[in-house]
């Protein structure tokens, strides 16, 4: 293997420390948007609820970039590898369903949480619009694992500030059709999307190599 000197440790690890940051105040953008809507208070609340609840359900996902660096070696394992990555996602995405849509919502945002009427209604429809995000987690993670593989992770960096550009755009634009926490859940699962896109231009020469 190669010697690693100070400065590939700086040439790898610099990036991913800009996209820490960036990811953080992806969150920050969100609340100042949704602190500006007419019923700021229940609408920071329920997707504040919705937000924690479904992230700490999916939080399994987390595992996936790790997984492609250990397992993702040849073209055919990339298959297999995809498959088990639907197996760990699916569980929690089925359990968001269900809270979306059923009165286990009612029980976990307005029981656990303690959050009012207003907020569990609206907390339900951003559950369901977070879960959206989950195969483009698994794309997400694919392409982020190929890329630390082969240190480029300035590409990472570049994917994230497309992100945080087109999240800005969104929560502009979003609420000429939605309303309430429904803006945030769906302006990141854009953001998210987009940032996948240009993450996955990224490692399509990477993957044929």
């Amino acid at each position: 293997t190669d010697n690693v000197t100070l400065g590939k440790a700086y040439r790898f690890f610099v990036p991913l420390i800009f996209m820490t940051e960036l990811n953080m105040i992806s969150k920050s953008v969100i609340n100042a948007a949704l602190a500006r809507s007419p019923d700021q208070n229940v609408t920071l609340a329920a997707f504040h609820v919705a937000f924690t609840l479904y992230f700490a359900l999916s939080s399994s996902t987390e595992v996936c970039a790790v997984l492609t660096l250990s397992f993702l070696k040849t073209r055919r394992a990339l298959g297999r590898l995809a498959r088990f990555m639907v197996v760990i996602v699916a569980v929690p995405w089925a359990l968001a369903q269900v809270i979306a849509f059923t009165t286990l919502g009612d029980w976990a945002f307005g029981g656990l949480f303690g959050a009012s009427d207003a907020v569990v209604m609206q907390a339900k429809s951003a559950t369901f619009l977070l879960s959206l995000s989950a195969p483009i987690l698994i794309t997400r993670s694919i392409c982020f694992g190929l890329i630390l593989m082969h240190q480029r992770t300035i590409f990472i960096t570049y994917a994230t500030c497309v992100r945080l550009a087109s999240l800005a755009v969104s929560l502009v634009f979003l609420p000429k059709f939605l309303a309430g926490a429904a803006v945030g859940a769906a302006a990141l699962v854009i953001c998210m999307t987009l940032e996948t896109v240009v993450a996955l231009a990224f490692t399509q020469r990477i993957f044929r190599n």
